[in-house]
């Protein structure tokens, strides 16, 4: 995959290189092309999701971005952002109802333990 530079200039930035399996499984690694044909690979059992890329001389662990990594990182930008703005409601809204102060922070809660809990599986 390719990417633009910058949103003004025409310089591209090689991102990453996908894969496919003969199972139908994808993966991408960063920055590295893969070339050796014997490619081992893990992945988990209930959602299929590719957890480990490894050649015979290396690991590519550590530079794969398929999967649940990617959602990991959704998780966690969209509990910043809520963490932000709940804090900012509870700060400045002095009337804030027991069901408003509720839904606030079960759903940090929420998005807290997802966040958690693919973090604990994936890396």
């Amino acid at each position: 995959m390719i990417s633009n530079n910058s949103k003004f200039s025409r310089g591209q930035v090689l991102v990453d290189y996908k894969f496919f399996t003969q199972k139908r499984h994808q993966f991408a690694v960063e920055n590295v092309k893969i070339e050796e044909e014997n490619v081992k690979i893990e992945f988990t059992r209930i959602f299929k999701n590719i957890t480990s890329v490894k050649t015979v001389n290396n690991d590519y662990s550590k530079k794969l971005i398929s999967g649940l990594n990617r959602d990991c990182l959704l998780f966690i930008i969209i509990l910043s952002i809520s963490t932000l703005i709940s804090l900012l409601l509870l700060f400045l809204n002095k009337n804030l109802s027991e069901n408003g102060f509720q839904n606030i922070i079960l759903f940090n809660s929420l998005m807290l333990f997802y966040a958690f809990y693919l973090f604990a599986l994936y890396n």
